[in-house]
């Protein structure tokens, strides 16, 4: 069961295993990258690596390509997809 929460700052997707605020703040503090950048559209290497970490974090939590693309700014779920495959 997947259900929309509308958090002050973003929209979130719950999933019955972690909440992806959770995933997200494990990933920061691994990586050192703020939320904001994991979010923005800067391509930096840095930024992206931290990116295919939480893809792969949130992939393994049980969301989906569509809801992790929304959870990381709004992309669609075929760059999550290319993301994923590039890099994992």
């Amino acid at each position: 069961m997947r259900m929309l929460l509308i958090d002050q700052e973003t929209l979130l997707c719950r999933s019955v295993y972690q909440p992806a605020h959770l995933v997200l703040d494990r990933v920061t503090s691994a990586t050192g990258v703020p939320l904001h950048l994991l979010r923005s559209r800067q391509r930096h290497p840095a930024l992206t690596a931290a990116r295919a970490l939480a893809v792969r974090e949130l992939r393994a939590a049980g969301y989906s390509y569509a809801e992790i693309g929304r959870i990381l700014g709004g992309r669609h779920h075929t760059s999550i997809m290319w993301l994923e495959r590039r890099v994992g």
